[in-house]
């Protein structure tokens, strides 16, 4: 055998064991009975153990487990969003899937009657508890409970806001409130501003505009078909007293700068006005000294955007000499 003979049988021989370790190509394999022998002939590679179940963090002798708390949902919209629509239609779907709910309302909305939670879509069903301004929320009735729901929430005090919370974090009972963000004047009620700073979840149930397709974040109240910024924050009515309104058209329908920088003074005016009247009728009842309407006025005009205004009207001790 001479040496080319030699090398040339040594090379063809490394050509082959080197096949037999690489992987076979799928147009190889369908065409060559060699490669899939090769291929058979691979050591097949071991599985890794599944993992274990990661055992629980000890602390100071104490077991801490990830346990998934229920929340409480704050869903906010201006007038005719469908809100309540939405919540007779969670309660709806709780009900189907033979789950109990628990619905609450201001005991003050009676306008389609004193325990009706109804949609001008015309749906409605009973509201389970109607709230006061000071009712205390009786734990016993969401034991057995899988959701809260709670109708027109912006005129639920925040004592019961703050219960609310409470039924979330230690009863471990989702509470979703849907309601208004703010009134007619753009300020925030009570019940939804102490939702914005404990709510876990804050979303927007949205609609259009009366007068364009813009999404509508303001309200905006008519008095004999004129808009107005004047009345009380609490006063209940549907369509015929409240649009749905951008803020482009809460401006023009109310007869504001299109910067809309002198709804400040404008509030603060109305304000104003009613506390001299307030001044006006309580002098007349407890004739006080001129001094202490004055000075009534003038607390009364240094906080202009106050919803609601409260006047002392108690004359100052004499100072002793």
């Amino acid at each position: 055998m001479n040496l080319v003979t030699f090398i040339a049988l040594f090379l063809a021989f490394l050509c082959l064991s080197g096949a037999s370790k690489l992987p076979p190509t799928p147009s190889s394999t369908a065409h060559s009975p060699s490669r899939l022998y090769f291929r058979s002939a691979r050591p097949q590679p071991a599985f890794l153990p599944p993992r274990s179940t990661p055992k629980s963090k000890q602390l100071s002798g104490i077991t801490h487990r990830t346990i998934a708390m229920a929340k409480l949902y704050f869903r906010y919209g201006a007038v005719s969003s469908a809100k309540t629509l939405n919540l007779l239609a969670t309660a709806h779907t709780y009900k189907a899937q033979g789950k109990r709910v628990v619905v609450l309302k201001p005991a003050l909305d009676t306008r389609f009657g004193a325990n009706s939670v109804a949609s001008r879509a015309g749906l409605d069903r009973d509201a389970d508890l109607l709230l006061e301004h000071t009712t205390v929320l009786p734990t016993a009735l969401f034991a057995d409970c899988h959701c809260v729901l709670v109708d027109e929430c912006q005129f639920v005090s925040a004592f019961v806001i703050d219960q609310l919370r409470q039924i979330a974090t230690l009863q471990n009972v989702p509470v979703i409130a849907y309601g208004l963000r703010t009134d007619f004047r753009s300020q925030l009620f009570e019940g939804s501003k102490r939702l914005f700073e404990v709510a876990d979840s804050i979303e927007e149930v949205k609609t259009t505009c009366t007068f364009c397709n813009k999404k509508a974040t303001f309200n905006l109240k008519s008095a004999d078909g004129v808009p107005t910024l004047e009345g009380p924050q609490r006063t209940l009515g549907c369509e015929e007293l409240y649009l749905p309104v951008c803020s482009a058209h809460f401006g023009s329908k109310l007869g504001l700068e299109p910067s809309g920088l002198d709804l400040h003074a404008i509030l603060g005016k109305i304000d104003l006005d009613k506390a001299q009247e307030l001044v006006a009728a309580a002098s007349a009842k407890a004739p006080v000294e001129a001094s202490v309407v004055e000075a009534a006025a003038a607390k009364a005009a240094s906080a202009p955007l106050a919803s609601h205004v409260t006047i002392d009207l108690t004359p100052p001790s004499p100072v002793s000499k």
